[in-house]
């Protein structure tokens, strides 16, 4: 039995950062320092700075600040904003509950379906046309 140095497992993380360092050091060999002398001087942080400085976008003139619509809503408004409802049929009249959910219950969104998912058939559910969608 010969005593030999156990050669421990390479992790993933290491094998990662040493190939990208040895591609790195390949990709860089033939950069010419003549050519690119700011490659070899500047330090990484200063070329990630460089390199983020093109990417920030000009200050906006009038920052925006959204407002609530209604600054100082019941608890039971916020929730009703975030609820979603959708409904059967072609017209909003045709449904009453639809009329009295946004009205008075503050629900925030209504979902409108091309076809009635829940029957699984091709009929249709609440579209017919573009028309029909804006007079609803």
């Amino acid at each position: 039995m010969h005593d030999q140095p156990q050669r421990r497992a390479l992790s993933r993380r290491t094998f990662l950062r040493q190939a990208t360092l040895g591609a790195t050091a390949v990709a860089l060999s033939g950069c010419n320092s003549a050519l690119n002398p700011a490659l070899i001087t500047q330090d990484l942080a200063q070329i990630y700075a460089a390199a983020l400085s093109h990417l920030e976008k000009p200050p906006m003139e009038h920052a925006l600040h959204p407002t609530l619509a209604i600054p100082d809503a019941s608890l039971e408004v916020k929730i009703g904003q975030m609820l979603m409802l959708g409904f059967k049929g072609f017209h909003v009249g045709d449904d009453e509950t639809i009329v009295h959910a946004v009205q008075d219950q503050h629900v925030g969104n209504v979902v409108l379906f091309d076809q009635d998912l829940s029957t699984r058939r091709s009929r249709p559910r609440n579209i017919e046309s573009p028309e029909q969608v804006q007079r609803l």
